[in-house]
């Protein structure tokens, strides 16, 4: 019947997941439990410009600015 198709379908599906929510785990371990920054809007690209005129630098962050 139809349900006969159900525990393939299953394996099919976590087959499909794991490489999706691996790929997250994996780079939050890599980057030391930060989330990877992501241009979503124009804003955050705006901003990012802003960041790399300012402190000379990519996406390190303002924190990386001299205040002296």
């Amino acid at each position: 019947m139809w349900y006969e198709i159900l525990p393939s379908a299953a394996i099919m599906y976590v087959g499909l997941i794991i490489p999706g929510i691996s790929t997250y785990y994996l780079q939050r371990y890599m980057n030391n439990g930060e989330d990877k920054r992501m241009i979503k809007t124009a804003n955050d690209y705006k901003a990012l410009l802003r960041e790399k005129r300012v402190c000379g630098t990519g996406s390190k962050g303002l924190e990386k600015i001299n205040i002296d």
